[in-house]
């Protein structure tokens, strides 16, 4: 039974928000919503398009450091939005700290927010990468910040593709 495509392509939509947990409080309240952020990004790296899956063949991600929360809005950046919901996101270990603690907006350009934007609409997937799309400053930012091809994200995605085809 193959249960995940060959290839992540490009979400057509935005990624839905399904869940609206209580507030939380403390230096790392967010870390409560872990279990929510996964399902809502359907276990997957909105950014770089890596499942879960992806990292740990055969078995699963959770408790590994693989995947982690990312913050939209860096804590460095703006304390006050370390515990909200919207302002996180689920991501791979490579995505998280590729980004580090970039600003959400440059005059290079703005992250793009995969909760509010299709990224098919940014990106296309040629081969085992994750390309912006031409003239798109943002795409354009989104990826250097988050280094989308870094070789071994080309990797896993060339991995599955081996492993399903």
């Amino acid at each position: 039974m193959k249960i995940l495509p060959p290839q992540t392509k490009p979400p057509t939509s935005p990624i839905e928000r399904r869940h609206r947990p209580r507030p939380v409080h403390g230096a790392q309240g967010y870390l409560e919503f872990r279990p929510c952020l996964r399902w809502d990004f359907g276990f997957s790296c909105p950014f770089c398009l890596l499942h879960e899956s992806d990292f740990v063949r055969g078995g699963c991600a959770e408790g590994t450091g693989l995947t982690w929360i990312e913050h939209l809005v860096p804590q460095s950046h703006d304390s006050a939005q370390r515990n909200e919901y919207s302002n996180l996101l689920y991501s791979c270990r490579f995505c998280n700290r590729a980004r580090s603690n970039r600003p959400l907006k440059s005059a290079c350009g703005e992250i793009l927010n995969p909760t509010q934007t299709a990224w098919a609409n940014h990106f296309e997937l040629q081969d085992d990468e994750v390309k912006p799309k031409a003239n798109d400053r943002d795409a354009k930012y989104t990826d250097e910040c988050y280094d989308l091809n870094d070789p071994r994200k080309k990797k896993l995605r060339h991995l599955r593709w081996e492993l399903i085809e």
